[in-house]
């Protein structure tokens, strides 16, 4: 069956990372662009499609230990399609009041989120930002974030695997620096990061080849780089278990080691 007309503003004609994201993860909201450069990839590398399905289990793991340290709003930055166990149904699980806004710069993420969040937000605790990491001020200054988010309160930050795709020029310890400079002290940054440690020379190579051609280019960094990252929150103090393999860290159950491995940590501000 041929795949739905895109709505406007969509390109079908290069990989999306929110819509690889969303194949990896067994979603239906991807285009043919997407499933063939997700295929490539596998066929050099089977075991990459875990790469973002343990990134998902640790995205939920740390909304759920935010939300038991008393977190009660959350700014989700990167947050790709909707899916399963999004940011705001895990939270409110814990916390029937908590609010959650949105923020991806991808055109397909803001027509699904709006539809979910049109149908499901009754009450309205959720917003979706249509804006990039790389402004963290006009971010910071939306009326979503304004009518949600009360940053004199503690907010839990999560900006989950989005920093790769953020160059060098455009500094991610900067933005990093900037997005968690107006947050109150006793709240929580989440941010988990492509990694070369550990990654096969194959799985590195068939990353490259499909972001080359991608929306986005995905630049995978060392465990020093992107600790220097995470050095740039003010004020951060890693909770346990630190900087390790997303999958690693406060797990539910253990699970095989990936060919390439995203590195994740909890900073508490």
């Amino acid at each position: 069956m041929p795949d739905a007309t895109p709505p406007p503003g969509v390109d079908t004609t290069r990989p999306s990372p929110a819509r690889l994201y969303d194949w990896a993860l067994g979603g239906r909201d991807n285009y043919q662009v997407d499933r063939e450069a997700g295929a490539a990839a596998l066929a050099v590398v089977p075991g990459l499609r875990e790469t973002a399905v343990y990134n998902r289990a640790w995205l939920k793991r740390v909304v759920r230990y935010m939300c038991e340290q008393g977190i009660r709003q959350f700014i989700d930055i990167g947050s790709g399609l909707p899916t399963a166990e999004n940011v705001h149904q895990v939270a409110q699980r814990h916390h029937p009041d908590a609010r959650v806004v949105y923020v991806d710069n991808d055109p397909s993420v803001h027509v699904h989120a709006r539809a979910l969040l049109d149908d499901t937000d009754q009450a309205g605790q959720t917003a979706f930002v249509l804006a990039d990491v790389r402004a963290p001020n006009t971010i910071m200054a939306t009326a979503e974030v304004d009518r949600l988010i009360d940053l004199s309160q503690p907010v839990g930050l999560i900006i989950a695997a989005v920093l790769h795709f953020v160059g060098g020029n455009d500094d991610p310890a900067d933005l990093v620096a900037r997005l968690t400079g107006p947050l109150s002290p006793g709240g929580y940054v989440a941010i988990s990061h492509a990694t070369t440690e550990g990654a096969s020379p194959e799985a590195l190579a068939a990353v490259d080849a499909v972001f080359r051609n991608a929306s986005e280019y995905q630049y995978v960094r060392s465990r020093d780089e992107i600790e220097r990252i995470l050095n740039a929150v003010p004020r951060g103090l890693m909770m346990d278990p630190g900087l390790v393999p997303v999958h690693e860290w406060r797990p539910d159950e253990r699970v095989p080691e990936p060919p390439m491995a995203l590195l994740g940590a909890v900073l508490r501000l």
